[in-house]
């Protein structure tokens, strides 16, 4: 019969085996404290430092790691410590709550001539720009990762929207006119990628969202609008967009910092005017000679 240290052992490489399978797939669920309670008194080597979570662990596991306690495999910090990476994970992949009107499923489009050049395409052809605002559909290189895929709502290591350099726009029409609260932005985990992947994560962002209602723009302050010309990338815009009376408004801007554990859910100015155009714009980077931008989301109440 195999002897207690054995068993330990055995015990501690599968809760290993699980700890690390799930934690790749994102099946590690996450509860309150206080509805998991019994569990964290029980197990407290389970409890990770989270203010507001604690780890929901298998029988086989919480059964593990109490046996662990008494032994010398490995300390209680250095649990606490892997417990603490995994909720790290399962948060910094968690996308917001709320509705994203900038879903690519849901309605939204890129604006080609409000959009930067994707690296490794030619500048789109007004034929291309005409036919892609009409139909919301791009017959561009399928090899090549379009805009459209910073729209979706899946967070997967290579699946991003590249250009060249740090600096570039990213023009979106959402799907109705919406009273914007919040924006969003996020990139796959830093310890994922390479060092030259994660230096092209955006860094200073900036959200503009055009208003096309002249009594409101008179409320507004001048020095944060600006002219949609200005971010024009091919030197033409959309139909629906008349520069000698809309302008962009600045909605917001944050510093991201990819690293960071907590939801990249950022609040915009609060400005009771309906938008239904907007553009990210990405001012640099972290050091990078492209940028990727791998999901960003717009959020806020349907204007009526």
């Amino acid at each position: 019969m195999p002897s207690a240290p054995t068993i330990s052992l055995l015990l501690f490489a599968l809760a290993i085996i699980y700890f690390v399978r799930a934690s790749r797939i994102g099946l590690l669920p996450l509860v309150l404290c206080q509805s998991g309670r019994y569990l964290c008194e029980r197990y407290p080597v389970a409890l990770a430092c989270h203010p507001n979570a604690c780890l929901v662990l298998p029988p086989l596991l919480a059964a593990s790691l109490s046996t662990l306690r008494t032994t010398s495999l490995v300390s209680r910090s250095q649990i606490s410590s892997m417990v603490k990476q995994a909720l790290d994970e399962q948060a910094s992949s968690q996308m917001p709550l709320l509705r994203n009107f900038a879903l690519h499923a849901g309605g939204a489009n890129v604006i080609p001539d409000l959009t930067t050049s994707t690296l490794g395409l030619p500048a789109p052809s007004i034929f291309h720009r005409t036919l892609t605002s009409f139909t919301g559909l791009d017959f561009m290189d399928g090899h090549v990762n379009l805009p459209y895929v910073a729209l979706e709502d899946t967070l997967h290591v290579g699946d991003c929207w590249e250009y060249n350099g740090a600096h570039g726009y990213l023009g979106v029409h959402l799907p109705e006119p919406v009273i914007i609260s919040n924006f969003s932005i996020d990139h796959v985990a830093p310890r994922l990628l390479s060092a030259p992947a994660r230096k092209r994560s955006p860094k200073d962002v900036v959200l503009w969202g055009l208003v096309t209602d002249p009594l409101s723009l008179e409320t507004l302050h001048k020095s944060e609008t600006r002219s949609p010309f200005i971010f024009s990338t091919t030197g033409g815009l959309p139909f629906y967009i008349k520069p000698g009376m809309d302008r962009f408004v600045k909605l917001a801007a944050i510093h991201y910092d990819p690293s960071s554990a907590s939801l990249r859910q950022y609040q915009a100015s609060a400005i009771d005017i309906p938008v239904q155009t907007v553009i990210i714009e990405v001012l640099s980077n972290y050091g990078g000679p492209t940028t990727c931008l791998y999901y960003v989301g717009i959020h806020g109440e349907n204007y009526e």
